[in-house]
């Protein structure tokens, strides 16, 4: 890996650590059944380390990858059958920004 790429992946990783139990959270509330939510976040991290090098700066690294939570989140939410969709305004709460991942005012980096 070059230098470039471990930094990122190592920024991810801490990241990923760090706010482990925020994503549960967040996944929690949209999904409502904890195995669920920790399969979203599971999946969601498994993802983002494979793809980790589309993020082009570590300032992206919280929208990408609540992005993918989000995404995750609703691929179980259709296995399951349920058609809750979140809103495109949806205001997911986490610390980091303490604001909404899914508003007009962030770019999501799909994967």
């Amino acid at each position: 890996m070059r230098r470039r790429e471990t930094h990122m992946y190592e920024a991810l990783v801490n990241f990923v650590q760090i706010h482990r139990n925020d994503f549960l959270k967040a996944a929690a509330d949209f999904l409502l059944d904890p195995k669920d939510a920790q399969e979203a976040v599971n999946g969601a991290v498994s993802k983002s380390l494979d793809k980790f090098k589309k993020i082009k700066n570590q300032d992206q690294i919280e929208s990408w990858f609540m992005g993918i939570l989000k995404e995750e989140c609703e691929r179980i939410n259709k296995k399951n059958g349920i058609k809750k969709k979140s809103e495109p305004d949806t205001d997911w709460e986490f610390p980091v920004t303490e604001g909404a991942f899914f508003n007009k005012e962030y770019r999501l980096i799909r994967i």
